[in-house]
């Protein structure tokens, strides 16, 4: 149940100690943020368990889904500057690839049905086993042509919902992958490199990246999972996958997972820091303005921040409600990681959460920080 505001919250140090040692966390950190822009961080626990490396505000960890925000982002901006249209059919961006559903071949699905998880595009068997150590083996562009070609080995015919695009909702991690697709057409240029270009240099956001091979993996944190007798069997099964090869896994100890990736980046891979997402933050709760440097115009970030869906008033182009005083945010989810970017609008209040252990709620922490955030 939630707090009151009137209430004092426990003291950091107290909440966050809890927080590690009741659900077998490796490490945090946390930042939140007032409606006078004062940002407080607070990191405790291991970044990296077996060297003994603390958790702090400038240590990377990929984000999960949080991710999906700033694909959102680089979208909205191609958007404004009227290089695309979020009605019209995906496939007048997109060379030598036509994207329909099979099932309704005369309903085009649009970049807004894609925004707002209502393309009918699923995520099939392969986005799940294109998950390896390392950054991806297969490009962007690759992935997702083939994801949608026939005869390609990462097509099957349940990529597809059977129901036509717009008429239901439904999470699809693999069409925020080919919107990242869509702007590397209009962009002429890697996702990645538009994002760095247009997003992370104009934040400041030195330390944040997609690929390894764009940041400083020495301040990497480790994704890590706590062993159970319960999970040591399928630890052992994802040796190579997720896990690095001469794991013992014996149960008490925490485990490295290697710092892996998957063909579908822009959903969900984005590495970065607290620090680096308070940048970000601040510019969501100042109408896209970052010390003066405007990423998106105004009307553009509350754009970002309305329902634009029927199927889903809990949902718009790139966060979900969570549930209480008007807090909208994304969080992520994936082995090892647990992260949340969240914003309190009308209030300019915003949280932000990273961790190398997908365990504890992450509800918990951000109602922490919401209330801690107006005392």
């Amino acid at each position: 149940m939630f707090i009151s505001c009137e209430q004092a919250p426990q003291d950091p140090d107290t909440f966050f100690e809890t927080h590690i040692s009741d659900n077998n966390i490796a490490g945090i950190s946390a930042a939140s943020m007032n409606a006078e822009g004062k940002v407080s961080f607070v990191s405790k626990g291991l970044a990296d368990v077996e060297k003994g490396i603390p958790f702090t505000e400038n240590t990377l960890l990929n984000i999960g889904s949080v991710s999906k925000t700033f694909t959102a982002t680089a979208v909205m901006q191609l958007w404004e500057k009227e290089l695309l249209d979020l009605d019209a059919d995906v496939n007048e961006y997109l060379q030598n690839l036509s994207v329909r559903n099979p099932n309704h071949p005369d309903i085009p699905i649009t970049i807004r049905l894609l925004l707002t998880h209502t393309s009918s595009i699923d995520d099939g068997e392969a986005y799940e086993a294109s998950y390896a150590c390392g950054d991806p083996a297969v490009s962007l562009e690759d992935w997702i042509y083939g994801y949608f070609t026939e005869d390609s080995t990462f097509y099957t015919s349940k990529n597809i919902h059977p129901y036509a695009p717009g008429e239901e909702w439904n999470y699809s991690n693999v069409g925020f992958g080919l919107l990242g697709c869509i702007v590397e057409s209009v962009a002429g240029m890697p996702f990645y490199q538009y994002c760095q270009e247009n997003i992370f240099e104009p934040l400041e956001m030195t330390s944040t990246g997609w690929m390894l091979s764009n940041i400083d993996t020495s301040m990497h944190a480790s994704p890590s999972v706590y062993i159970t007798e319960e999970i040591k069997d399928m630890a052992k099964e994802r040796v190579g996958k997720y896990f690095p090869e001469g794991q013992e896994f014996l149960p008490g100890n925490y485990y490295g997972l290697c710092l892996y990736s998957f063909y579908n980046y822009p959903d969900g891979l984005l590495r970065s820091s607290t620090n680096d997402l308070t940048h970000f933050l601040t510019a969501m709760l100042n109408g896209g303005t970052y010390k003066e440097v405007q990423i998106k115009e105004a009307s553009t970030n509350e754009a970002l921040m309305n329902n634009q869906t029927d199927k889903n008033e809990k949902h718009d182009y790139c966060r979900q409600y969570t549930g209480f005083d008007g807090v909208w945010g994304h969080g992520g989810d994936d082995p090892g990681t647990k992260a949340g970017l969240y914003m309190q609008q009308q209030k300019k209040v915003g949280m932000v959460m990273l961790q190398n252990s997908n365990e504890g709620s992450r509800t918990d922490v951000l109602k922490y920080l919401y209330q801690s955030a107006q005392q």
